[in-house]
């Protein structure tokens, strides 16, 4: 049976492809995370100037730092780490700067930071994804020129079928044969035995469904004499629904799924810290696969579902390719995750490298890291994640309505709380914050609250709030006239303290005249300030403690004069939720209600400013308490609807290069757009954010890379063995690889067939 030989062969030739290009073990993600996240760009910054390949460099002591061989051969004075034992490791002995005689780099000892890092990655066996010869660095325009004729950044070009010698041509079943075949013959060697039908059989079980098939199972393919009994196997695997969540795994993987947010990750929220709905992400690759979707609009759906027009809404869910992303809550380190996943997990090129700098060893400038920045800083996650079912009106469904709107009536309940609570305290300390800012101003270190430290000490010594006392300083200063309604009588008392030599006795003789200056003796109050005022003003006073004291009794009285307003109000108007109440009927007392009321207020504070006070406490308790029943309601209720972790086009806007990546130090702006390298006849987005166009870009039969980077995973995941080495970069650091002609062929086959997967996958098998 042809069909049987053929899967023989096949599984034959990937076996021999891996031992010609034998590697270490496979790193796990987060081992090749650690090393580009924390180690290659360290070794970059405090080593390759002195021990790299790159041009016009010298490699001192014999030591090569930019290739996984040469740090283990090491130099003149041995190898240059021992895997698992950093005390071990000369590297590590260098940066610690522990031997006078050893020390790396040999002016700066590098950051404690960077030392941890790389004793962690020893200690983890010194995991190291560099195979083959070391690239040179960018450094001029002829180094940038050779880097964009790497093989990979040229086009997809189908090459011509290799001709084998005429007595193997009986061998071949289809055109993959041809380039396993060639690359045998130019070897010396021949195909391997025939493998017999119950091995065959468990073979695409296992490959196909993960799983091995029953006996039943594999008596019926083994007793199956007929031509197409392979073909029909194959489809019946293909059509399973296990297959779809046996290679939407592989999947999963690259787009970092996960469906809890990993240790310390949580902020105190549900015990067993899950990502709620990221289910349905997953659901969603699963039958995706399974339905064969073709893989340019897996990808653009992913990327840009809500911006293509058309699209189900049970699409949305494909969104949580960027939503679910490590955990981070930082927006520029979410966006560069977001960056990562994309161009790395579609294209297997490492953008993110450029984020501080112009890539090291590919052509991608930094401009090109914040032309994507800037596409996905104009988008923004769903706050309310759509539902992407049809609801039905059940009795379910109504209980979980119901009690949700109960948590978010109990939710705005204790945020109306928190505010009455918080402004009634302030309203209470008026004296205490009328004081705190003179004292302030008379230079009384201990009532300083500019400035953290000061603030530190000022909540700590009085006891107030530094967030209400700037708030009167502020108050106290827009109203800082002699002629002021209000606050004359404050500001001219104050005045009187000014000298640190004013004695009791003389600040009561001022204070009479001061008196005698706010009332006349017919009763009149002086011109300009408020009547209530005046007369409360109109006795002298013995301190400006009793100022403040008299002041807290005034706007008090204000305000108990609008609360009765308002319950009269409210009465008359029991019908009526918006009472036509406004202000108080006497003007004086509503020009003194409106100290605590007026939006420019002292004690005028919201809620979202209050909750952000104490780093957040109280927003993380409301969460906490919140979140937490609002989160179980969603994971529990069987009424609850499953939504998807959408995103959103925001108000489109390009970024600003930052410089070595910080935000403090902007540098010119660039137009959201693609990578160069991939299309230099790039035009800047000019749709919304730009995700669909981005989206485009990458799933483009013009893109070099992503038809190559899905075929190598799919030869990678059937074989063990990809056709590239370095399934994760396919930059100028990749290896070359070992049977290009036949990726090419692949990746250009898989975009003439409508970029079928499951037809490439039967492709290959057969």
């Amino acid at each position: 049976m042809k069909s049987t030989l053929r899967y023989a062969v096949v599984v034959t030739a990937a076996s021999f492809a891996a031992s010609v290009g034998a590697q270490d073990k496979p790193l796990t993600p987060e081992e090749n995370e650690f090393f580009e996240a924390k180690i290659r760009p360290a070794l970059i910054e405090h080593c390759h100037k002195c021990h790299s390949g790159d041009k016009d460099a010298k490699v001192k002591g014999g030591l090569q730092l930019d290739s996984k061989a040469g740090l283990l051969k090491g130099g003149t004075t041995g190898p240059g780490l021992v895997p698992g034992q950093p005390d071990r490791s000369l590297i590590i002995k260098a940066m610690r700067f522990t031997d006078p005689n050893l020390q790396m780099p040999p002016k700066d000892k590098v950051p404690d930071s960077v030392l941890a890092d790389f004793e962690n990655w020893v200690r983890m066996g010194a995991p190291d994804p560099r195979t083959g010869k070391a690239a040179a660095m960018l450094k001029s325009e002829e180094d940038l020129a050779k880097a964009r004729k790497h093989w990979g950044f040229q086009p997809v070009v189908k090459p011509e079928l290799p001709k084998p010698k005429a007595h193997l041509k009986s061998w071949i079943q289809n055109e993959i044969d041809l380039f396993v075949l060639a690359k045998l013959e130019e070897k010396g060697m021949f195909p391997s035995p025939v493998a017999d039908k119950w091995t065959l059989v468990r073979r695409a079980y296992f490959d196909l469904l993960g799983m091995p098939p029953s006996v039943k199972e594999a008596e019926d393919f083994v007793n199956d004499e007929s031509k197409d009994a392979w073909p029909k196997l194959l489809d019946k695997l293909l059509s399973s629904p296990h297959y779809g969540e046996r290679w939407g795994r592989y999947w999963l993987d690259v787009a970092r799924y996960a469906d809890t947010r990993g240790g310390g990750n949580n902020a105190g929220r549900m015990g067993d810290n899950r990502l709620l709905h990221a289910y349905t992400y997953r659901d969603w690759v699963v039958n995706a696969i399974n339905e064969d979707m073709p893989y340019d609009k897996f990808l653009k759906n992913q990327i840009a579902a809500d911006c293509i027009p058309g699209t189900q809404t049970k699409d949305l869910a494909a969104l949580g390719f960027l939503t679910l992303n490590r955990g981070v809550n930082n927006q520029q380190e979410r966006i560069d995750d977001r960056i990562d996943v994309i161009t790395r997990g579609t294209m297997s090129l490492s953008v993110y490298c450029a984020r501080c700098h112009d890539h090291k060893f590919d052509p991608i400038p930094t401009k090109d890291y914040y032309s994507l920045y800037g596409v996905l800083d104009s988008s923004a996650d769903a706050v309310a994640k759509p539902v992407i079912v049809k609801v039905e009106d059940t009795p379910q469904y109504r209980d979980y309505l119901a009690k949700k709107a109960q948590i978010e009536a109990n939710q705005e309940a204790f945020r109306v709380s928190t505010v009455v609570g918080f402004v009634s305290e302030a309203k209470n300390k008026t004296v205490e914050y009328l004081m705190a800012n003179h004292y302030a101003a008379m230079g009384n270190t201990n009532f300083m609250f500019d400035g953290r430290a000061n603030q530190q000490r000022f909540n700590q010594t009085t006891k107030l709030r530094f967030e209400v006392a700037g708030e009167w300083k502020k108050y106290l200063n827009r109203r800082s006239k002699s002629t002021d309604p209000i606050f004359a009588p404050w500001h001219d008392y104050s005045k009187l303290l000014e000298d640190d030599k004013v004695s009791e006795k003389d600040f009561q003789i001022k204070a009479k005249e001061l008196a005698a200056k706010y009332m006349s003796k017919d009763g009149e109050p002086m011109k300009g300030l408020n009547p209530i005022v005046a007369k409360t003003f109109s006795t002298p006073v013995s301190s400006l403690r009793m100022v403040a004291e008299r002041y807290f009794k005034l706007f008090s009285d204000a305000d108990r004069a609008w609360a009765s307003a308002v319950s009269v109000d409210s009465k008359k108007k029991k019908d009526d939720d918006d009472p036509a109440l406004k202000k108080l009927s006497d003007p004086a007392l509503e020009q003194l209600r409106q100290v605590y009321y007026a939006k420019d207020g002292p004690v005028s504070f919201t809620y979202d400013r209050i909750a952000g006070f104490n780093n957040g406490a109280i927003r993380n308790n409301e969460l906490q308490t919140f979140g937490d029943q609002m989160d179980k309601l969603e994971a529990s209720h069987p009424g609850a609807p499953p939504r998807a972790m959408a995103v959103g086009d925001a108000t489109p806007r390009n970024a600003k290069v930052l410089i070595k990546g910080m935000p403090n130090n902007p540098g010119p702006e660039v137009p959201r757009q693609f990578i160069e390298v991939l299309n230099p006849n790039r035009k800047p987005f000019s749709k919304g954010s730009g995700r669909a166009e981005l989206a485009e870009e990458i799933a483009s039969k013009s893109n070099p890379l992503t038809a190559r980077v899905l075929v190598n995973r799919a030869w990678m995941n059937h074989f063990g063995g990809a056709l590239v080495r370095t399934p994760t970069d396919f930059g100028v650091r990749a290896d070359e690889p070992t049977h290009p002609e036949l990726l090419n062929y692949l990746s250009a086959w898989v975009m003439e067939n409508n970029w079928s997967v499951k037809a490439l996958h039967k492709y290959i098998m057969r």
